[in-house]
């Protein structure tokens, strides 16, 4: 009698164990699947240096930022991303609406501007369910149908996040180059000083920027700690105008200027000369990411190095904009991590951190191959422009917002 009953308390003991085991398994495997982000170019992606997924690990040496937490470069989230939700779940394809915001062009003449703003089907617009936003220079698409907001329209409803275009678009005289006003970190270019009443004041797109973000902020109830900027070439400008004018800088978390460059202020073509970026001295608050193509024809393929334009003016390479400009600033070392993306070698990015501020850092990514802009860096290599920002701010996010 002893026997049998020690050996049904064996079996008992037994299955209990294996319906524990098998618990903590469900439970894990559904932890794994709620936190990863599906399709995303560090999935899988640890700290230990090892490779998985197609795409090369990180380490956390000499990471450590000033409070003491590690920031893991493409592996786990360093700040907060959407604490939004979808009702019902998940998001769906939404609807971009057009309106216009009155604003200053600068000197003193006011102008109609178009706000363009996605919002998913489905994320419920509520004070208690704010969202982050994505501002997007989109140059002249007034239609916006071109890939890069397509691709963000997909991704905000992935990821329950607000997206605006702001256009280029507006009255300029006969025979201008329509683009952005940037007279803040650029040297003025035709156009930029043909505003106010006489046509002659200097062209300012600042007051467009705030009214649409002042707008945004009080009817679509937009997450303030989580605003980011990014557009390619004109945009891409347009973004590193905002990164370092201190009218705006510091209402944004992060920026990803694309096939952009920062021009020395130099009559001599002097890169020991640096652009005018006053921002960075009271707003380092922010990660940055820029990307290029090697194959860059607006560029001569020459943004890995910098050169000197038709204006004997020095552009300075994409590296530079960091080592040189930003990095220094926000107090980042130059000694690099590197990494591939997307599963292949030829998206190398290299990744800089141990900031001032804990939780960000400042990258560069090389797509070898790529061309001008998001049309000619997408689909390279398996490249995706929007998802690698998306991805790299919310895995360098201020701990404590802007």
């Amino acid at each position: 009698m002893l026997k049998h009953y020690l050996s049904n308390r064996t079996e008992n003991f037994q299955r209990i164990s294996l319906v524990l085991i098998v618990l903590i398994v469900a439970g894990v495997g559904t932890y794994l699947i709620i936190s990863s982000r599906a399709a995303s170019p560090y999935e899988n992606v640890d700290a230990s240096g090892g490779t998985t997924n197609g795409a090369t690990a990180q380490t956390c040496t000499g990471s450590t930022a000033g409070n003491g937490q590690c920031v893991v470069f493409g592996g786990q989230s360093s700040g907060p991303v959407s604490k939004a939700v979808c009702n019902p779940s998940p998001c769906t394809q939404g609807t971009l609406t057009s309106s216009h915001v009155t604003v200053d062009d600068g000197a003193g003449s006011s102008l109609n501007r178009l706000v363009q703003f996605y919002r998913p089907q489905g994320l419920t617009n509520s004070p208690s369910n704010q969202a982050p936003l994505v501002v997007l220079y989109n140059v002249s698409d007034l239609n916006n149908t071109t890939i890069p907001q397509q691709n963000w329209e997909s991704l905000a409803n992935q990821d329950h996040f607000l997206v605006v275009s702001l256009t280029n678009q507006w009255t300029q005289p006969p025979g201008c180059n329509t683009s952005y006003a940037t007279p803040v970190a650029f040297p003025l270019v035709a156009c930029e000083n043909d505003c106010g009443p006489s046509q002659t004041g200097v062209c300012d797109d600042t007051p467009y920027i705030n009214a649409a973000l002042d707008s945004l902020v009080t009817t679509q109830n937009v997450d303030q700690s989580l605003i980011y900027a990014t557009g390619g070439s004109k945009g891409g400008s347009m973004t590193e105008e905002t990164m370092c004018d201190p009218a705006m800088s510091s209402r944004f978390a992060g920026f990803a200027p694309i096939s952009a460059v920062f021009i020395s202020p130099s009559t001599n073509n002097d890169p020991s000369v640096l652009p005018n970026c006053p921002a960075l001295s009271s707003h380092k608050n922010f990660s940055v990411q820029y990307q290029f193509g090697t194959s860059d024809n607006a560029y001569s393929g020459n943004l890995a190095t910098g050169f000197v334009n038709a204006k004997n003016e020095w552009l300075f390479s994409q590296t530079q904009n960091l080592t040189n400009i930003i990095n220094p600033a926000l107090g980042c070392s130059n000694t690099p991590t590197t990494s591939t993306l997307f599963g292949s070698s030829n998206n190398i990015m290299t990744v800089y951190g141990n900031c001032t501020t804990a939780g960000i850092s400042t990258s560069v990514v090389q797509v070898n191959g790529g061309g001008h802009t998001y049309s000619g860096l997408d689909g390279v290599n398996g490249f995706d422009s929007a998802l690698e920002s998306w991805t790299f701010w919310t895995s360098n996010a201020p701990f404590n917002g802007p």
